[in-house]
């Protein structure tokens, strides 16, 4: 069978690396691509036959919710028991997760309720590579990173799923692992299902090629192949950025300078995530993520929004609260859209593009999802002027061109990105009120979750 298919998901950045390859091809590999800065399948195993089971080919959010929890989805972000603000009521584990700690802390508790045997996380293997791996106890579980911003490679979840004799896990992943994980298990080996006791799934909001890496080398004037690490956050509600070398030299920088905002824009994503309309993890048990709301912008560590889309992980997280492992206060699917926005819950731009390559003539994926029929076109003329510019971008990447990028952003032809960078600035020192801010009330007095969080 040829690969022609195949090879224009590649072509279009869309490949995403996280589906049952290996199961099907036990020889199967991925390769960095240094053009792209994405990996890629090795050039023997691009072919048709993987299409069955790819995410960037067809995927169905109800029917595959339908096998997980038993019913359609039952809301346009999918399946929801219930929605939370939530704090691990450790402190230094909380400030070292940045964002609440609730993944680390459901991990703990279901090893110590002996539900699992194991977990499948995400931990550094080598220079800047990160894979899924397997936990054993719970030893492990506070040398997990924070939050990972640039390309992996996570072909080994069901690799370890399958081959490990332990049959009680926990998954933690990102949307694409979950759904690639889902998608092969059903199509190919459902059984598997049975060894899944929980999954927890990552609220996403970027996903970045190695470029983003390699052009703040560029522009801090650092050398990129001495680089043993990246911590995109850490120690504090967000922290700073780090740079690690493998001489043990660090550098630190926030995340918002004008640098950072070139080398962390929208066209240094993974052109996948450009049409993700599954941002908020509609396959995972328990989905965890920032909560970027204002009334919950005051905490120095960070409070976790949750949602609980099964009723298992709604028990969990109500019994750790009553061990007094975690602060919980309900809220609802608001509180999701108005931390999140609905841009990228609602995929407001990703259907409009995929509608957009569609007419174009070029590809784009098959998805099924409750979103569908909620979103917001976005004008063709911005569409197509996006499009200009990400193939501008995506040349100028390849070519390792990281000022003349820096210097495109920041022309006149930006004065709109000034323009904002100065109204906040307004806004924050209260020179200024904008109207939306008028009416952007809360489900809950600021003072009720000043009281419940730290």
């Amino acid at each position: 069978m040829s690969g022609k298919i195949f090879q224009k998901i590649i072509d279009n950045g869309f490949y995403i690396s996280t589906e049952g390859y290996k199961l099907i091809n036990p020889n199967f590999e991925n390769e960095l691509d240094d053009k792209t800065g994405m990996y890629r399948p090795k050039e023997e195993f691009i072919d048709d036959k993987f299409l069955d089971i790819s995410i960037s080919y067809k995927i169905d959010y109800i029917d595959l919710s339908n096998r997980i929890f038993g019913c359609n989805p039952n809301t346009k972000l999918g399946q929801v028991e219930n929605t939370y603000l939530a704090q691990s009521t450790n402190y230094q584990r909380n400030y070292k997760a940045t964002s609440g700690a609730i993944v680390k802390e459901t991990l703990r508790y279901l090893f110590n309720t002996n539900q699992i045997q194991a977990a499948i996380a995400v931990q550094k293997t080598g220079k800047l590579k990160y894979e899924p791996t397997k936990i054993m106890n719970i030893e492990e579980i506070d040398r997990l990173p924070s939050s990972i911003y640039h390309m992996v490679d996570y072909t080994n979840t069901l690799k370890i799923l399958k081959e490990s004799k332990e049959k009680k896990f926990v998954v933690v992943g990102t949307p694409w692992q979950i759904d690639g994980m889902y998608q092969y298990i059903f199509k190919k080996e459902p059984k598997l299902k049975n060894k899944i006791v929980l999954t927890i799934g990552l609220l996403t909001g970027w996903y970045f090629t190695y470029h983003t890496v390699k052009a703040l080398c560029r522009f801090y004037n650092l050398d990129y192949n001495a680089l043993d690490n990246i911590v995109y956050r850490g120690n504090g509600k967000s922290g700073k950025t780090r740079l690690i070398f493998e001489n043990g030299k660090q550098k630190i920088f926030e995340r918002f300078t004008f640098k950072s905002l070139v080398a962390f824009e929208r066209y240094f994503n993974v052109p996948k995530f450009l049409i993700e309309v599954n941002t908020q993890n509609m396959l995972a048990d328990l989905v965890v993520g920032d909560a970027h709301t204002k009334d919950c912008a005051y905490s120095k560590t960070g409070i976790s929004l949750v949602i609980a889309r099964s009723k298992k992980a709604d028990e969990i997280l109500n019994k750790m609260k009553k061990r007094d492992k975690i602060r919980l206060l309900k809220t609802d699917n608001e509180h999701v859209v108005r931390s999140q926005k609905r841009d990228r819950l609602y995929g407001d731009f990703a259907w409009s593009y995929m509608k957009y390559l569609n007419k174009i003539g070029e590809f784009s994926p098959e998805i099924l999802a409750p979103s569908k029929n909620h979103y917001k076109s976005i004008a063709e003329a911005e569409l197509e002027k996006f499009h200009r510019i990400l193939k501008r971008r995506r040349k100028l990447l390849s070519e390792g061109k990281y000022w003349q990028i820096f210097i495109e952003k920041y022309s006149f032809q930006s004065f709109g990105l000034y323009k904002k960078l100065i109204c906040q600035v307004l806004e924050k020192i209260g020179l200024i009120i904008f109207p939306r801010n008028l009416f952007n009330r809360n489900n809950y007095h600021d003072k009720e979750i000043r009281e419940i969080f730290i």
